[in-house]
């Protein structure tokens, strides 16, 4: 009886795991997570942040250097670099995915010790 319980709580957890491994990938940025941008980004003394505001509302963001860029804006995120090219038009559906990529690009540019160049539109 023991065995079985224990049996049955490991399964639990295997599928609670999965669960919320699978739940948190449905909610990050479709092009290019921090990790991605860290390593893409780490060695190039000339990578610049940008962030784009009308107000108080992110329209833009970008991360890039002389080669790569990843980007997102209201309605897409972009990563070109030399080994990835990627261009994605956002889910109507779940409409934070430009959120999760700002999150993504913010977090990348503030590990790499970037400081981010505000442009604003008033």
């Amino acid at each position: 009886m023991q065995t079985t319980n224990a049996h049955y709580s490991k399964i639990f957890f295997a599928l609670f795991f999965s669960f919320f491994v699978s739940s948190s990938e449905l909610f990050a940025c479709p092009c290019f997570n921090m990790g991605f941008l860290h390593l893409a980004f780490l060695d190039d003394k000339d990578t610049e942040c940008r962030i784009y505001k009308e107000g108080s509302v992110v329209y833009k963001i970008e991360i890039f250097d002389k080669e790569k860029i990843a980007s997102s804006t209201h309605t897409q995120c972009a990563l070109n670099t030399e080994h990835h090219d990627v261009f994605m038009n956002y889910d109507f559906h779940y409409l934070d995915d430009h959120s999760d990529c700002i999150r993504e690009i913010l977090d990348a540019c503030n590990k790499l010790k970037i400081n981010s160049l505000h442009m604003d539109d008033e």
